[in-house]
């Protein structure tokens, strides 16, 4: 699976994990959050408020419809990339049930009143945050979207965007780096199994789902 055309999505990704790994495992929890929340600013505000939205639901509809112009078939798996990290996010949440930032810091009050909350966001509490389900979500779709392409760039682009979802949800204040890392984690894992399985299908070209919308 890990095919050399697919190195421009494995490389960056595997180097975040590696990046960031020491960092979890170095620095007291909170640490890098903290810091990414003093760089706020009124265009990153807005603009993360929005980056985050690409590992929701509307994201999977717009990639299945995107899909169908390569092939029917990978649009087809895109329902069943979807229910496996809804199934294992909710899984990991409800078995780890670590506590969310706001809830982690909610009892510090000289940390917690100069915390910076992007107006219009509501902060999520409770005890779900490991792992982040929007950066697993944005890993596997954009992901799975990466190894359906055939260009280098394209791929690359793929990576961005998810790399855009998991920074988000820390600049957000809603998930640990350790959350973030993980969700990435697992989300590619995903990718990689489901895309696995469409592969499978590929040799019987003759049927319908090898076929794309064509003009």
């Amino acid at each position: 699976m890990i095919q050399p055309r697919n190195y421009s999505f494995f490389i960056p990704w595997a180097g975040i994990i590696l990046f960031g790994l020491p960092i979890v495992l170095t620095l007291p929890q909170g640490e890098v959050l903290l810091w990414i929340n003093q760089q706020n600013n009124a265009f990153l505000d807005v603009f993360f408020k929005y980056a985050t939205m690409l590992g929701e639901e509307w994201m999977y509809l717009l990639l299945i419809v995107a899909l169908c112009f390569i092939r029917y078939l990978y649009a087809l798996f895109i329902p069943v990339l979807g229910a496996l990290v809804a199934g294992t996010s909710f899984g990991l949440k409800t078995f780890f049930g670590h506590p969310r930032p706001e809830v982690f810091y909610r009892n510090i009050e000289e940390i917690y009143n100069q915390l910076h909350f992007v107006p219009g966001v509501d902060i999520y509490s409770g005890y779900n945050s490991f792992p982040s389900g929007h950066t697993m979500s944005g890993f596997a779709l954009f992901g799975y979207f990466a190894f359906c392409l055939p260009k280098a760039w394209q791929k690359i682009v793929c990576f961005i965007l998810a790399f855009l979802v998991g920074f988000s949800r820390m600049y957000l204040f809603q998930h640990f780096l350790q959350d973030v890392l993980f969700g990435a984690f697992v989300g590619v894992f995903l990718a990689t199994v489901v895309f696995l399985i469409t592969e499978k299908f590929n040799g019987h070209l003759e049927l319908w789902y090898n076929k794309k919308i064509s003009f």
